[in-house]
């Protein structure tokens, strides 16, 4: 079985990725963590806590209806 030496290949890669995110940076003046964290209120989404999800509902009256099946068939 032969294989193909992947060194260089992954050398060229990897200094051409570290180049980029370097060229990245520098035009950017906020980094990753800062755009990550920034509030806007206008984006903010809100989730109701105490509100179960929407399938749940469908779910118990499925369980329903599987129950009243067997109810039936014995």
């Amino acid at each position: 079985m032969t294989s193909r030496n992947l060194t260089s290949n992954f050398l060229e890669f990897r200094n051409r990725a570290v180049r980029d995110r370097n060229y990245n940076t520098d035009e950017k003046t906020t980094d990753d963590r800062t755009a990550l964290i920034e509030n806007d209120e206008e984006e903010i989404v809100y989730f109701e806590k105490n509100l179960p999800p929407t399938w749940i509902e469908s779910q118990r009256r499925i369980q329903l209806q599987f129950d009243q099946v067997r109810n039936r068939s014995k």
